[in-house]
Parts: structure tokens; C-alpha cells; sequence
């Protein structure tokens, strides 16, 4: 787990819940790296109902750790070209855009 000092995981928890919120307010191009927590509700609205494209990542390791992060992770894209997104990652992940059936 990440080193939370004296502030604990719900603080960092918080801190992603905040930061969705934002990202699901964006009028900008953005791309971030966040957990898949697709069983919870706030996840699914700020990330899956707002994101124009979604990057299902494999497994990775940061450096300076040992193994692999505990959880899945995603790249969440709000901006005007979600097929750009999914070109770019095609060969390392999966990506879904909202609405296209392919």
C-alpha cells in the first residue's frame, strides 16, 4: 500500500473521489491513470458516464516496487478525438469508446 503518513486511505480515497469529480466536469482534453473501482457508483458516474474513451490497462509495476499495483487501472480520455486514444494504446490495451459499436 501506499505510504498514507498519519492522513490514513480514506484521505487518498477522498482525494480520487474529488478528482473524478473534476475530471467528469473537464472542457479540456484529459487523460488520467486511475483504479478500476467499476463496482462503485461514483466511479461509474464520474468516470465511465463522462469519459469519451476508456483504456483498460495490464498489470503495472512502478518503479521502486516490487510487484504489480493490487488493482486494475485505466486511462479515462475526455477530448474530442477518443479514436486517437485507442490507436495510440491498441497494441498494449483494451479500449472502449462510449456509443461505438464496432
Amino acid at each position: 500500500n501506499p505510504p498514507f503518513g498519519n492522513r490514513g486511505p480514506y484521505c487518498a480515497l477522498g482525494g480520487l473521489r474529488e478528482f473524478c469529480a473534476a475530471f467528469a466536469k473537464a472542457d479540456t482534453e484529459v487523460i488520467m491513470l486511475t483504479p478500476v473501482r467499476s463496482h462503485r457508483a461514483w466511479w461509474r458516474e464520474s468516470i465511465l458516464g463522462t469519459a469519451d474513451a476508456v483504456t483498460y490497462l495490464d498489470a503495472i509495476k512502478f518503479d521502486g516496487y516490487d510487484q504489480t499495483f493490487p488493482a486494475p487501472i485505466c486511462l479515462a480520455y475526455k477530448g474530442q478525438d477518443p479514436c486517437r486514444m485507442a490507436n495510440i494504446f491498441s497494441d498494449i490495451a483494451h479500449t472502449v469508446i462510449p456509443g461505438d459499436v464496432r
